[in-house]
């Protein structure tokens, strides 16, 4: 019996051991937990004011930032009233017109540039399709076996035209006041392997002011088919102007002005009633481009015939092509020095059949169609060209005389 009392108290207090040490441990673990929780919202709370004082010291800041902006500009407009007015309406001047402005400047920037670079693609295009495309089968356009008249024909550009269309095979009808020189284009004329045939008119043009002295001269060719009439017949006077008698005046714009006015109004009927085509060819001269005392008279006058010549291409554009032919450096002279200017009469008789019907004028040959622009365009370049020409043509430079100084007249020579 005492044993079995002993394992019941032994039993016993096993129990109340376990049970304090279960309840110590739930008291340890509850002041744990209750000693975490304490530490995390104080924590939390130390994390919270923190943020809250950074971003108070930041506010802080900007405001300050602010306060100091706001009195440098209130220092500004109190030191520069009129200054910061000027500025802030400037500033709105800008924000309203300087894009409506900068997109009009460049919109007109571009329509000029795209105009320019559509004018010089047009510029190069027509050059070089002139230079190197060929131009109407002149015969096929103007009719087989026709006829074509040359004044002037014993001139070097005269007497290139005349064998130029016999080549072709136009007939040629010579016009000039010497027949010994016209007999040699003549037999020039015959000598071609077309075997072209041939009139000889002998005329003094300088009597064209008599009535109907047209008429009477030409009378023997109107029943012939004319289809082609180069107006050569020109008077190439140049020296000082105050100098010239009255007989040269009269001479020059007589040969200048009136025979090529009535060449081309007496012809030009007649192709009119042409069933074919007919072309006239009017040559004028460099000189209309640019006045030059001593080319006064005859550039003045060939002047003339540029206008006329190109006011009239409406008139008869249904049935005449009319070109004008502004002549420059040209050198009849095989044994004068070579230029980069020049170029032989047949050279220019070749281009400007060549253009017949494409143009209404021309430079000519290739290199004076761009010498041309450039004569007109640069003084400069006009006084080395003419010094050129004359320093390396004979012929020109005994034609040449410079006016003499006169306390009356003062030139400008360009």
């Amino acid at each position: 019996m005492t044993e079995t009392m002993t394992e019941v108290a032994t039993d016993v207090a096993n129990g109340v051991a376990n049970g304090v040490t279960e309840v110590a441990s739930g008291v340890a673990n509850g002041v744990t937990e209750v000693a975490s929780g304490v530490a995390n919202s104080v924590t939390e709370m130390a994390s919270g004011v923190t943020n809250s004082v950074t971003e108070m010291a930041s506010g802080v800041a900007e405001v300050a930032s602010n306060v100091a902006e706001t009195a440098s500009n209130v220092a500004t407009v109190v030191r520069h009233p009129l200054k910061s007015l000027v500025s802030k309406i400037w500033e709105k001047i800008q924000e309203e017109l300087f894009p409506t402005s900068v997109k009009i400047i460049l919109a007109l920037g571009g329509i000029y540039v795209g105009y320019k670079t559509l004018r010089i693609s047009w510029n190069v295009w027509s050059f070089l399709s002139e230079t190197f495309i060929s131009g109407y089968d002149l015969q096929k356009r103007y009719g087989y076996q026709s006829w074509a008249l040359v004044t002037d024909a014993t001139s070097p550009l005269g007497r290139a035209f005349a064998i130029e269309l016999g080549r072709t095979g136009f007939h040629v009808i010579l016009v000039g006041n010497n027949f010994n020189k016209l007999q040699e284009v003549n037999d020039a004329l015959g000598r071609l392997r077309t075997k072209p045939l041939s009139r000889i008119i002998v005329a003094d043009l300088s009597q064209a002011y008599n009535d109907e002295f047209i008429e009477k001269t030409f009378a023997e060719i109107r029943e012939l088919d004319v289809s082609m009439v180069v107006n050569n017949f020109v008077n190439k006077i140049n020296g000082d102007f105050a100098q010239f008698k009255d007989t040269e005046i009269r001479n020059a714009v007589i040969l200048n002005n009136i025979v090529p006015a009535l060449l081309v109004r007496y012809f030009a009927n007649l192709m009119a009633k042409r069933e074919k085509r007919s072309a006239m060819i009017n040559v004028t001269a460099l000189g209309t481009v640019k006045p030059s005392f001593s080319t006064a008279l005859y550039g003045g006058s060939q002047q003339f015939v540029d206008i006329y010549s190109r006011a009239i291409v409406p008139r008869f554009s249904d049935k005449v092509d009319i070109l004008t032919y502004k002549a420059c450096f040209i050198d009849p002279s095989a044994e004068n020095k070579v230029n980069i200017f020049s170029t032989t009469p047949q050279q220019t008789a070749l281009a400007c059949l060549d253009f017949v019907g494409r143009r209404s004028e021309t430079y000519g040959y290739w290199k004076h169609r761009l010498l041309g622009p450039m004569y007109w365009n640069y003084p400069n370049f006009r006084r080395f060209s003419d010094w050129l020409m004359i320093k390396t043509s004979q012929e020109i430079k005994e034609k040449v005389q410079k006016p003499k100084k006169s306390n009356i007249l003062k030139h400008n020579y360009q």
